[in-house]
């Protein structure tokens, strides 16, 4: 172990003196950005405030689009006879048959 005393006097080893240097030093996580990934980021940014903003779905649109259309048609008439379908055998399960 090599020791050396600073320009105080105090005296040091060359091991404790690496240590410390070797936690100054930050991780990939902990560096600042380079210049790449900033200008990166900002037109990442840029690119969010400039684009038009996303449309939200409006029922308003769509109403009346299956109007007259005989496969929609066919579609509700199928949905309703199901449902009836299950009422009528729930209600025959409630009075014990099956």
């Amino acid at each position: 172990m090599l020791t050396r005393s600073n320009h105080c006097g105090a005296r040091y080893d060359n091991t404790q003196l690496c240590y410390n240097l070797s936690s100054l030093i930050l991780d990939e996580a902990h560096m600042p950005p380079t210049l790449k990934e900033r200008v990166e980021a900002l037109e990442r940014q840029m690119q969010e405030l400039t684009s038009p903003p996303a449309r939200k779905k409006d029922w308003r649109k769509t109403f009346g689009m299956s109007a007259n259309d005989p496969v929609f048609d066919e579609m509700i008439e199928l949905g309703r006879k199901y449902r009836e379908a299950e009422r009528a055998r729930a209600k025959r399960s409630d009075r014990g048959g099956t």
